[in-house]
């Protein structure tokens, strides 16, 4: 079914929060609504943070992951909703989500020495990280898209990757090492 536009805030641009930086899966499925797309993108920290700044005003609207079909409820989002925010929740948006490894070019997989990701990323992958990327580091990021920006920031030579999406690795210069990790197929 069609979900109806939501009302325009005013001078036909709406603002509207999400997590970022740029290149995250909240912003890609974001981008798939075409009457929220074309407003004002705010890109933040934080989920609590993108539902705090809807709520004192700064945006219109806040898009926010409230389920992963592997990792279950994003329990930091239904308890700000919950406990902290008046909010009202106004539609629903099912995103397939494609987790692939992400390097700086010319970084090859046994040149692996940190793997950097969202925790939810990480444990959608958690059965090819384990029979992968043996003994290596897993650090934790606010999102996959920082994860690819800290990969691209660290360079070539620096032993990282990340597990995020394609559209963080455009953003951000990096390659897909390998497509496709999670654990179980999308959809």
């Amino acid at each position: 079914p069609t979900t109806p536009p939501l009302p325009d805030a005013g001078a036909g641009r709406r603002r509207v929060a999400f997590l970022g930086p740029p290149g995250t899966f909240t912003e890609e499925a974001l981008l798939t609504q075409p009457d929220l797309a074309d407003g004002g993108l705010l890109p933040l920290r934080s989920m609590p943070e993108v539902l705090a700044t809807v709520e004192a005003g700064g945006a219109d609207v806040g898009f926010v992951a409230i389920e992963n079909s592997i990792e279950g409820t994003v329990n930091l989002v239904i308890d700000a909703l919950v406990f902290d925010h008046h909010l009202l929740v106004q539609r629903e948006v099912v995103h397939e989500i494609t987790e692939n490894l992400l390097v700086a070019p010319g970084t090859a997989l046994a040149d692996i020495k940190r793997v950097v990701s969202f925790p939810n990323a990480l444990g959608q992958c958690r059965g090819w990280v384990n029979a992968n990327l043996v003994g290596v580091e897993e650090v934790a990021s606010n999102s996959t898209s920082e994860a690819a920006r800290t990969v691209a920031d660290a360079g070539v030579g620096s032993g990282s990757a990340a597990i995020g999406g394609s559209l963080a690795a455009k953003l951000y210069g990096l390659e897909v090492l390998v497509p496709h990790i999670e654990d179980h197929e999308p959809g």
